[in-house]
């Protein structure tokens, strides 16, 4: 299904109307997960069109396909460090379309803005295709763009400050505004899909490679391929495949958080749980030293503030679930409802174990499914 549609956003208090193509799944509906994406300064919207129509049949999902601001049907706006507020408003036009879960994909500079959005957790997930973030901004490789390939007109065109073609000092001191270094350095992205050809000119390799070991990232050089790794079909594929999965995830119900009435609290010490229980959390898949530490620091039960039992757990839970180990991070949530659902708090590590399980399934070597029967 397609669907040409104008979106009002904002740029600086400005309103900015945004044209957009939705193509669809023939069976998407408000259900479905949405996919907004771009191309960058000299690849648009229905040039990837063969993207598009890749993620809305495998994912069986909304596309909504923009133009960068700068660029295409939005050349009349600039394309700067404001930008993200254009796209904040077709984030939230995503959203509303469908069921709330957005993947943010972005080629060559839709990459820098795909980037942003996954750094900075505004999308649930981020797919960066050739997307320069920081190393590509530095003097040194932004001297690349004016190297006769005209990459340097096309950028100063996109940023839209000129009325004619300025000296190349002007794009050294105006590149360095799209530098996302602020965000690499936190530590709050969401899953992230980062791939660019190994031997692009227009990029540097380091705004690649310095994406791995980021918690829930994922790092591809793709062998001998350029800018973007050239469309290459099979590099499609990859970001289509592993989106899939992503959305497959998101789509499985969730835990209650609702506590049974019938549930109560009985006399038990930590450390005889401990004493009976902890070989079992290790073989499990917990670290023997972790559960040993916490034998020596839970000393209540059923409190909930520092030293009780679902606290301390749930202590652990989160810092797996934060570095993107979510099998160990459900372990210990596991271990954070042990031994029943008797207080809130345990319903409710209960459901973080549900999602932290889901999160990881994509990595079981058996397949996986989550109904409600």
């Amino acid at each position: 299904a397609f669907d040409r549609r104008i979106v009002t956003c904002s740029r600086e208090g400005a309103e900015v109307l945004v044209p957009v193509h939705v193509l669809s799944h023939p069976e998407a509906d408000s259900s479905s997960p949405v996919v907004i994406g771009s191309g960058g300064v000299d690849t648009w919207k229905m040039d990837l069109h063969k993207v598009w129509v890749a993620f809305a049949l495998a994912c069986r999902c909304h596309v909504v396909a923009f133009d960068l601001p700068g660029n295409g049907e939005l050349s009349h706006v600039p394309m700067d460090n404001k930008s993200d507020q254009v796209i904040g408003g077709l984030i939230k036009f995503a959203r509303e379309l469908g069921n709330g879960i957005v993947c943010h994909f972005g080629f060559s500079m839709g990459g820098h803005y795909s980037a942003l959005s996954g750094l900075r957790h505004d999308t649930d997930y981020a797919i960066v295709c050739g997307g320069p973030t920081d190393d590509s901004f530095t003097e040194r490789n932004a001297m690349r763009l004016t190297e006769g390939f005209g990459m340097d007109g096309i950028m100063f065109n996109a940023i839209g400050r000129w009325t004619k073609m300025p000296e190349t000092k002007e794009l050294l001191d105006v590149v360095p505004m799209f530098s996302l270094k602020y965000l690499l350095d936190q530590d709050i992205n969401c899953p992230m899909y980062v791939i660019n050809g190994d031997s692009d000119f227009h990029i540097s390799n380091a705004d690649v490679t310095g994406m791995d070991g980021r918690k829930d990232t994922e790092v591809h050089l793709y062998p001998n391929t350029g800018h973007c790794c050239n469309a290459e079909p099979g590099a499609i594929k990859m970001m289509v495949e592993w989106l899939k999965t992503k959305f497959r995830v998101s789509s499985f119900p969730p835990a209650s958080t609702d506590m049974p009435s019938n549930k109560f609290t009985f006399d038990v010490k930590p450390e005889n749980l401990f004493e009976e229980r902890s070989a079992q959390f290790v073989n499990w898949g917990l670290p023997e030293e972790q559960v040993r530490s916490l034998a020596s620091t839970v000393s209540d039960t059923w409190g909930d503030g520092p030293g009780g039992w679902v606290y301390e757990w749930s202590k652990v839970g989160k810092a797996y679930e934060e570095q993107g180990d979510h099998m160990t991070a459900a372990m210990a949530f596991g271990a954070a409802k042990f031994p029943t659902i008797s207080t809130q708090s345990r319903q409710d590590a209960l459901a973080k174990q549900v999602d932290n399980y889901v999160k990881a399934s994509p990595k079981f070597p058996v397949a996986f499914d989550r109904r409600i029967v």
